[in-house]
């Protein structure tokens, strides 16, 4: 297994040192052609968002190159001749992808960090791109386990990215539709506008994506030295803490799924329907009910959602004739849909 590892790091380098290039130029050139650091310093023009965003693209976006010998017979039928047991071909897999992740960050970041610290003249808190750095390896982390599991959940490559994608906002929907049903109290803020509810949910923070955007926008302000702020309000912490307890549940379950579903994973399912619980069918249901009832706003909407969850359960079947069953559920998830939207426009 340590030679097999190897030789995937080694295969790898290229990328590794493409990816590193290109994230480390962008950050740089972004920082150096705009006026950060010569006319003032803010949360906004430390662009601590770039290697933060680009990182999280990297980790949402490599499992597809790591793992996509799982979606052709050909290549799987290579890499399951090898000596080695699927679950250790994935674990070299699923290692060397982080490494491919974590290895451009790294460069990115602290060359861009040194780069600021010498272009401006203004006073700025530079102790806080260390614990920032340090602290957003583990939402990264969690981007890339959640992405790896679910793509690894479809029969072919185009299924997985749908999964993926899925599933980073697959909460934040859930939540989103609660908190359309269950508004809050109206409240006045410290300026005196009285605002119709304050919600008691927060989607914002159940997106797999949250903690690594929080975090980077927090220390974006301390690295400014201008200041921060952040809502202390009783039901945002609880908003937080509820959210960022389930994304890290979520990279939890899906590290330890990947490997799990390994020992049973099957030869002849590769290239076929995705019949995996983690993708069409769940997402199918769920997208079509959150969505149609988000739509309570403008109704007009549900119209575009009804085509797209069409559309996504003939691509799911692979043919417009999605059959009896298939067509149940879609006319069912459609049904529920609109009555929610409904309650949330005109009962609640």
């Amino acid at each position: 297994m340590k030679k097999y590892f190897i030789y995937e790091l080694k295969k790898s380098s290229f990328t590794i040192a493409c990816l590193s290039v290109i994230l480390t130029l962008l950050y740089l050139v972004i920082l150096l052609s705009t006026e950060a650091g010569r006319l003032g310093i803010n949360a906004y023009t430390t662009y601590l968002a770039v290697p933060a965003y680009s990182g999280a693209v990297l980790a949402f976006a490599v499992p597809f190159r790591q793992l996509d010998y799982k979606m052709k017979k050909r290549s799987a039928d290579l890499f399951f001749s090898l000596p080695l047991s699927h679950s250790k071909i994935i674990a070299v897999k699923f290692l060397t992808g982080l490494i491919i992740v974590f290895a451009p960050y790294t460069l990115s970041y602290w060359l861009g960090a040194f780069a600021m610290m010498i272009k401006t003249s203004l006073p700025i808190n530079a102790v806080f791109y260390i614990p920032h750095f340090f602290i957003t390896l583990l939402p990264l982390y969690i981007v890339y386990a959640v992405s790896s599991f679910a793509f690894t959940r479809a029969g072919k490559a185009s299924d997985g990215v749908l999964f993926s994608a899925f599933w980073m906002i697959a909460p934040m929907l859930a939540v989103a539709v609660l908190g359309s049903l269950i508004k809050g109290k109206p409240y006045t803020d410290i300026e005196g506008v009285t605002y119709l509810y304050d919600p008691y949910f927060h989607p914002e923070y159940y997106s797999v994506f949250s903690p690594l955007s929080y975090f980077t926008s927090l220390f974006a302000e301390l690295i400014s030295a201008d200041g921060y702020f952040m809502d202390t309000s009783s039901i945002t912490i609880a908003n937080m803490i509820v959210g960022f307890a389930l994304t890290a549940l979520m990279g939890a379950g899906a590290s330890a799924g990947l490997f799990i579903a390994e020992k049973n994973a099957r030869f002849e399912n590769i290239e076929q329907i995705s019949d995996s619980l983690f993708g069409y069918k769940t997402a199918l249901p769920y997208l079509t009910v959150c969505l149609t009832a988000l739509c309570h706003f403008a109704f007009f909407l549900a119209v575009f959602v009804a085509v797209g969850a069409f559309l996504l359960t003939a691509v799911y079947r692979r043919t417009l004739k999605i059959g009896n069953k298939q067509a149940i559920i879609y006319a069912a998830s459609l049904t529920a849909g609109i009555i929610l939207a409904l309650i949330c426009a005109y009962v609640l």
